[in-house]
């Protein structure tokens, strides 16, 4: 969140490293431990899938398209290790989140990350059972169009919010990080 070489590099990787949970959990917690972790309401894994990173381990390279299986699920192999994620430089990028109002992760939480001429990538946090790519927002963004509103078969509902809260609140977070 504060380091000027991250600020210089994108800014929003800054701002989205100061914006999760508190300054205690953020003192403790690291990027690797958030990745490997895999919460589905967790703001890191939704920069890193939207900005097509890579992860780099102990043993290999990973695509942030390959890392991500499912809700607390990563393609780590048992004893392997994030050393390192690398960023490819978005043009621009934004990310909008509905807070949940006592931990501070996101209901649901939209990064968008525009690569000129290679493309616009978007990437959901909290709505939904794992971070996802929402494929119809790309395609929309880069045509000028507003998507159909979302949908995915992961929705999540609880206490806090019904899944087609969730789906509207992302919905939302699409049009406000847009």
């Amino acid at each position: 969140a504060q380091s000027a070489e991250v600020k210089t590099w994108c800014p929003l990787l800054a701002q989205l490293a100061g914006g999760i949970a508190d300054a205690q959990i953020r003192h403790v917690g690291t990027l690797g431990g958030s990745l490997a972790n895999n919460d589905p309401a967790a703001c890191w894994p939704a920069g890193v899938l939207a900005c097509g990173a890579t992860l780099v381990t102990t043993q290999r390279e990973i695509a942030a398209d390959d890392f991500f299986l499912g809700m607390f699920t990563t393609a780590l192999e048992p004893g392997e290790v994030i050393r390192g994620v690398r960023f490819p430089r978005p043009q621009q990028s934004a990310y909008a989140k509905f807070r949940h109002p006592a931990s501070g992760y996101a209901m649901a939480g939209v990064f968008l990350a525009d690569f000129g001429s290679k493309g616009r990538r978007v990437a959901v946090t909290g709505a939904t059972d794992a971070v996802c790519r929402w494929p119809q927002a790309e395609a929309a963004w880069q045509a000028g169009q507003p998507p159909a509103p979302f949908e995915h078969d992961g929705l999540l509902g609880d206490i806090h919010a019904p899944a087609r809260y969730r789906a509207h609140l992302t919905d939302l977070m699409f049009a406000q990080a847009l």
